[in-house]
This record gives C-alpha cells, sequence and structure tokens, in this order.
C-alpha cells in the first residue's frame, strides 16, 4: 500500500491522505425541484447542531459552521477510502455531493454528482449514514418564518501521496506534526521514523507519553483530541517556540493543504513572516530547531 509521508500527514482536521471536502455551493445551478431553495432566496440559513451560538443572520459564519460539522462527519466516514485507492492505483479521486436540508432539519435527497465512481458511491453512502445518526438541523427560513427545503453542493477530493524516500535534511527521532491545546492541557502529536505517531501531554515539569497510534486519522477519532480538532475549525497549530531570540507559532490550514504558514509573536500580536510549501519546511533545516524532537 502507498504510505502518506509527512506532507500528506498535515491536514489536519482532515486527518488522512489530503482527503478535503471544499467549500458548499451556496448557488447550485441545476436545481430542478421547484420546493428546494438556496441560500440566496432565504431570510436564514439552516443551522447545524452545534452552530447556535452564531447569529441567525450571518449566513457566511453559519455556512462555514455547517460546512466544518459535516466535512468532519464525511470525513471520518471516509477514513478508510486510502484502500480502495490502493486497489484501484489511483492518486486523486474527486466527486461532488449534492443533498436537502429538509423543513424537518433532515438531510435529504443525497446524490454524487459526477467524479470518480468510487468516491461518488462511499462519499453517498457515508453522507446517507450521517443522515441517519446526526440529531435533527435547524432549517432554513424564509422572510415570513417558514422552514424551507434548503439544497447545497460539497465538492470531495482526496488525494494519495507516493511513498517517499527522502529524509529532512537535519538529524531528528521525532517530528512535530500538531499541537493540540484545550483551557488546561497542551498536548504533541509526533511522526516517528518508523511512521507511527505518538502523543505526549506537554506541560512546564516535562512531559509524558501517552500513546502510540499506527494511522494519523485514529487520533483524530480519539477524545480528547477529536473535541480539539473540531474546535480549531481547520486551522491547526504546528508547533510554537522561540528561536534565535524570536517567539513563533506555525499553522496549517485546512483550507490550504499546500502550505505552512509562519508567525513571529510580537506583543501578543501575530505578524505572517512567510508560507513555505510542506515539504520545504519539513525537509529543510530553517525551522528544525522547533520541529524535531
Amino acid at each position: 500500500m502507498k504510505k502518506v509521508f509527512l506532507i500528506a500527514l498535515l491536514t489536519f482536521p482532515l486527518l488522512f491522505a489530503f482527503a478535503q471536502t471544499e467549500k458548499l455551493d451556496k448557488f447550485p445551478a441545476d436545481i430542478k425541484d421547484a420546493n428546494n431553495f438556496t441560500a440566496r432566496q432565504v431570510s436564514e440559513m439552516a443551522i447545524f447542531p452545534g452552530c447556535e451560538h452564531l447569529s441567525n443572520k450571518d449566513k457566511t459564519a453559519l455556512q462555514k459552521c455547517f460546512q466544518q460539522n459535516i466535512s468532519n462527519l464525511l470525513i471520518d466516514k471516509l477514513a478508510d477510502f486510502s484502500d480502495k485507492m490502493d486497489e484501484l492505483k489511483i492518486n486523486i479521486a474527486t466527486t461532488k455531493l449534492q443533498f436537502a436540508v429538509d423543513k424537518k432539519g433532515k438531510l435529504i435527497q443525497i446524490k454524487s454528482i459526477g467524479g470518480t465512481p468510487e468516491l461518488a458511491l462511499a462519499s453517498e453512502n457515508a453522507l446517507n449514514q450521517i443522515a441517519n445518526e446526526i440529531p435533527p438541523i435547524r432549517p432554513a427560513l424564509l422572510e415570513d418564518g417558514s422552514p424551507v427545503n434548503l439544497v447545497f453542493q460539497l465538492p470531495v477530493k482526496f488525494a494519495m501521496q507516493q511513498d517517499s524516500v527522502e529524509e529532512p535534511q537535519f538529524e531528528w527521532n521525532e517530528l512535530v506534526m500538531s499541537t493540540l491545546k484545550d483551557e488546561k492541557t497542551k498536548y504533541e502529536i509526533r511522526m516517528t521514523k518508523e511512521q507511527s505517531f505518538k502523543v505526549y501531554e506537554i506541560s512546564q515539569s516535562g512531559e509524558i507519553f501517552l500513546g502510540n497510534f499506527t494511522f494519523i486519522y485514529e487520533i483524530g477519532r480519539t477524545e480528547p483530541y477529536k473535541s480539539i480538532i473540531e474546535k480549531n475549525q481547520g486551522r491547526n497549530l504546528i508547533t510554537d517556540g522561540t528561536m534565535n531570540g524570536t517567539q513563533y507559532k506555525i499553522y496549517s490550514e485546512s483550507s490550504d493543504f499546500e502550505h505552512i504558514y509562519i508567525y513571529q509573536v510580537e506583543n501578543d500580536q501575530e505578524n505572517l513572516v512567510e508560507k513555505l510549501p510542506y515539504r520545504d519546511f519539513y525537509f529543510h533545516p530553517k525551522y528544525a530547531e522547533l520541529i524535531k524532537r
């Protein structure tokens, strides 16, 4: 099987093999059911469970929260699709899902549109499973308060990274892939040279080894890491620390899985200084002191 090496391991909260759902299309072009509405036509967006803290009138924020939640669920269901990719001997698969949130808050009219047939079928089946498992979504409303069906399209992409024999150009035993923080605790997820993953609890007194994982997506299914990742809403802290007297915070973004974003921190302000391709960041020594262990 193809191994997902460094670059493909960094797409928190997507968590596996460049699997990605892109932004929900607010205005699908091929709606044929007159009972369906688009986001442009409704007064209030459908509200996914967990997004209730957002303003009913803020369509953009509600759409982003909806997309993040449905993407996390869908990606979790598709975690084993890499095996199918290996069986088919393909590196990239794409499709598009169309579905509606009906007046009662249920996902209906789920269908895949084009793309790779195997991913189309797997995605459609996964979303049907999700529809049977999630609590009701608050439906979209017209100006008079009437609930209506709201239709969306969601592009899905799954890409595998080929085996890599290249080694980082510096000495290392473990590399930090992600840093997760809740109110009281800091965790580091590290990759070993055997391409397994270890989780540590980090404190001022040192570090405590918490567990070993074969695949990185297993960490994303395990609490408390799962909840922290979901709260990050697509912005993953890789590491933070001081190098040559300068404090840095380094992030990956689920909306741009090709780059790492490096910020300098001064007076509690984060200032973007550069963004680097994943390979340049992880294989070259410029920021090695912050990620090698």
